[in-house]
């Protein structure tokens, strides 16, 4: 095959990667406004493993739900294929990872899964080649 032929899958490549990103990208995001609008009505819900930041349970809440729900409707744009959305989800996916980060004196499992699962949705999102047109 020649560099001028692809076939349908060549320019398919990870279809499956992109799809199963967004619908994490809508789970996430759901569970992640939910998680926030725990520690908005009950700022005790968050409570620090140690004293690293002195940042209250409430302002993680308002953070959580933010971004939960930035990253909810990310997702959604991801399903239906728009470029735009995956450029914003690999951006906001970014700023999770890092929020997770700080977050882990918090939640040290959870962070850190959220963290791995992060890596993977920014991985799928940035192959992810959407069918061009290819002309003979």
């Amino acid at each position: 095959m020649t560099t001028t032929q692809m076939t349908q899958t060549d320019t398919m490549r990870g279809v499956g990667g992109a799809l199963f990103a967004g619908t994490l990208m809508i789970i996430g995001g759901f569970f992640w406004a939910l998680e926030g609008l725990a520690g908005i009505f009950n700022g005790n819900f968050f409570r620090p493993v140690a004293d690293y930041y002195d940042i209250s349970g409430t302002t993680w809440g308002w953070v959580h739900l933010s971004l939960g729900i930035l990253v909810l409707l990310a997702g959604f744009a991801v399903m239906v294929g728009q470029t735009w959305a995956r450029v914003t989800g690999i951006i906001l996916v970014s700023i999770s990872a890092i929020v997770n980060f700080m977050f882990i004196p918090w939640a040290p499992f959870w962070a850190i899964t959220i963290i791995a699962i992060d890596i993977w949705i920014i991985h799928a999102l940035a192959v992810y080649r959407p069918l061009s047109r290819v002309t003979d």
